[in-house]
This record gives C-alpha cells, sequence and structure tokens, in this order.
C-alpha cells in the first residue's frame, strides 16, 4: 500500500517535472513569435504604395526612370516572400519607375506562409550627373494571414521611414535633375566699337542699344524689360556684359545705334543680330553664339561708323518760307534796281544762300552778246537791201 502511494508520487513529481521543462523550452518559442500588427484604421494597399515624384528644368528632357530595390530582412517568423523574378536567394528585387508614377510590388508577392515580416525599400543611387537622388531608406512591416481558399495574404502594413518619427502613410520617394546653368564667364561678349569720321568741333555722345526678342529672354545687369543701353563719347568701345542661361532653348537678341539727330552727322544703320544656342551638357547646359551682321555675315564685333560734314557755309541764314522770302547773300549790298536784278539773279543762277555777283555779271554779258548779235543782223540786212537797190538802178 505505502509502496503504491510512493510510487504514485513519485510519478506525479515526474510529470510536474516533465511539465515544467516543457513549459521553459516551449515558452521562449512562443514568445519569439511576431507579435501580429494593429491594421488600425490605414489600407495596406494604401500604406504600400510606392509614390515617385520627378522635378527637372522646362524644356531639358532629362529621363525619369529610376530604380528601387526591396529586401526582405530577418525576423522573429523568418524572411516574407519576394515577388517573382527577385534572382538567387538573398538577393533583393529590383524594380524601376518613370516620372510620376506609382507602383505596389508587395502586390506581386505570392507568400507561403502567414507570420510577419519586415522589408527594406530604398531608391538606387545611380550617381548620374545632374541628378539628385532620394536617400529615405523604409522599414516596412507586413502581417500575412490565411485565406478560406488556403492561399496567403497580406492583411495589415505598417511603414516608417529611417530617422522619422511616427509612421508613413505611404512609401514616397523624391528625385531632381537640376543641371547647373551655362558659366556666364565662357559667353563670348563681342565689343561696340564706335568710330566718328570727320572733324566735329566736339564730341557726341552715342546710345547702343542691346534688345532681346522675348523681354523674358535672360539679360545683363543693369538691364530693363529686355533692353540695356550703353553710351561712347565720341570714338570708342563699350560692352554689354555677360549673362547666364538656366534652361534650354534658342535665344535672340539684337544690337542697333540710337539716332540723337545730333546734327551733321550721318548716322550708322547696322543691325547686329545674337543667337544663343543652349543645350544639355555634362552637369551643365552648354552656350554656342552666333552673331551676324545685316548682311548675314559672322562678327567678332558690333561696329558702327558715323561721318560728320560741316554744313555749307550761309545754309543756316536761309528760311525754309516761300522763295520769294529768300535773303540772297550780298543782295543787301547792292541799292536800287540793281539789288532787285542781284536778287533775282541769284534765286535763277545761283545755289541758296551763295554770293549772286558772278551770275549778275554773266547775264549782262549775255545781254550783250545778244544785242551785239541782233545789232549785226540789222547792219548787215540794211546793207544788203541796199545792194540790191543799187542793183536795181544799173539795170534800169
Amino acid at each position: 500500500m505505502k509502496n503504491d502511494i510512493k510510487r504514485r508520487r513519485s510519478i506525479a513529481a515526474l510529470l510536474a517535472f516533465v511539465f515544467s521543462v516543457a513549459l521553459c523550452v516551449l515558452g521562449p518559442t512562443s514568445q519569439a513569435q511576431a507579435a501580429p500588427l494593429d491594421p488600425g484604421d490605414s489600407d495596406p494597399a494604401t500604406v504600400l504604395t510606392v509614390t515617385q515624384h520627378f522635378t527637372q528644368p522646362a524644356g531639358v528632357g532629362a529621363s525619369g526612370v529610376f530604380s528601387y530595390e526591396l529586401t526582405a530582412l530577418d525576423g522573429s517568423d523568418g524572411k516574407g516572400d519576394l515577388p517573382a523574378g527577385a534572382g538567387d536567394a538573398g538577393e533583393p528585387y529590383r524594380f524601376t519607375m518613370d516620372g510620376e508614377a506609382t507602383a505596389n510590388p508587395f502586390a506581386s508577392i505570392t507568400f507561403s506562409h502567414s507570420g510577419v515580416f519586415t522589408y527594406d525599400l530604398h531608391q538606387v543611387d545611380a550617381g548620374e550627373v545632374g541628378y539628385t537622388y532620394d536617400a529615405t531608406d523604409y522599414t516596412v512591416t507586413v502581417e500575412v494571414g490565411p485565406q478560406e481558399d488556403g492561399s496567403y495574404t497580406i492583411i495589415a502594413a505598417t511603414a516608417q521611414a529611417a530617422g522619422a518619427d511616427g509612421k508613413a502613410a505611404a512609401l514616397v520617394f523624391s528625385a531632381l535633375f537640376a543641371i547647373d546653368g551655362t558659366d556666364s564667364t565662357l559667353m563670348t561678349n563681342p565689343p561696340v566699337n564706335k568710330t566718328v569720321q570727320g572733324a566735329p568741333a566736339s564730341d557726341e555722345t552715342w546710345e547702343f542699344d542691346l534688345t532681346a526678342q522675348d523681354p523674358a529672354n535672360p539679360m545683363p545687369e543693369g538691364s530693363d524689360d529686355g533692353s540695356k543701353a550703353v553710351f561712347i563719347t565720341g570714338s570708342g568701345t563699350a560692352e554689354f556684359g555677360q549673362w547666364s542661361y538656366t534652361a534650354v532653348g534658342t535665344y535672340r537678341y539684337q544690337v542697333t545705334e540710337k539716332n540723337t539727330g545730333a546734327a551733321g552727322y550721318a548716322y550708322d544703320e547696322s543691325v547686329y543680330t545674337i543667337t544663343d544656342y543652349v543645350t544639355p551638357g555634362e552637369g551643365r547646359l552648354v552656350l554656342d553664339r552666333v552673331v551676324t551682321n545685316s548682311s548675314n555675315k559672322n562678327v567678332d564685333s558690333y561696329d558702327f561708323v558715323n561721318v560728320f560734314a560741316p554744313p555749307v557755309s550761309g545754309a543756316t541764314d536761309v528760311p525754309i518760307s516761300g522763295a520769294t522770302d529768300l535773303p540772297i547773300s550780298g543782295a543787301t549790298d547792292v541799292g536800287g534796281p540793281l539789288g532787285a536784278l542781284v536778287a533775282t539773279g541769284g534765286l535763277i543762277l545761283g545755289p541758296v544762300g551763295t554770293d549772286a555777283v558772278p551770275f549778275i555779271a554773266l547775264l549782262s554779258a549775255a545781254i550783250l552778246g545778244m544785242g551785239g548779235c541782233l545789232f549785226f543782223l540789222l547792219v548787215w540786212k540794211r546793207r544788203k537791201d541796199d545792194d540790191e537797190d543799187a542793183a536795181v538802178s544799173v539795170r534800169a
């Protein structure tokens, strides 16, 4: 009897020991299982949507294709599955997005079992010149559960960017292409060359204008509404200055001289055209400048020549009213009828404002010559008549 009691107690102790060992072994194992996610109010499809934003200067046309890597990390429930095409075991799944786009690589995963799995998602920095890549690194956690048909699907998901507080509502990446503008110090900057021919008593100040075909075009410092003026006194040289372009395109300008109406000068009406072609380069826009003259020939400066011709003596004394009001130089020195004759001679024979005396002499000589000829004809005619009369008398 006593032996039976002892036997039962031994069996009970043994069972208690076995149970304790089982708790020690199974307890940690059950605690190692990842805790289910709290789906909250978020939709897994929304949380797991990858959105790409891409910006670049207008007219550049840079490629907006960027690569991404999705890597399954070790966790309590092991590694999660990856979409087909991930490559060898342990390698990340790679995919691309172009421009403004969205994707959900998690939707293409075929899960083989339930669990809570962790992933890393980031944009690949390809190191291309001119590009700024998004360095955000997301840790994505998904809970996978069974469905009635025996397959498995994501029932909850969370995402968090490294170093950020709180959870991310979606997986968003932004990339930028921001190529540097043209180097203004490398811009060909032809000078304005002004030459004055003649011998003016004093130097005039000349104005030269740089005018953009489109007022929105880049311009040098000191410009206003697509125009800039430089000034040169007498003969000399000036420059409009340099500027930079930040967008691809073709830009045109004209360089002309302003006619300020300086007395005695014939102005140069040349028109020079600047055509700037701006194209993408290695990390910087490239400028190719062509400058042509009015004959469409390439030049390397803007050359303007003004000719000074002094006014004719006395010309400033001539009013522009009717011809009867025109005073004749020297006429006021001659009185009486001769004064009227001088005026008439000046008006008929001499340029406006010139001395009429030489013309009076010519006129007088002409009148005397005509009178002499008439007198000669009259004498000749009378003699002829007398000769004829004498011949008649002889015959009679």
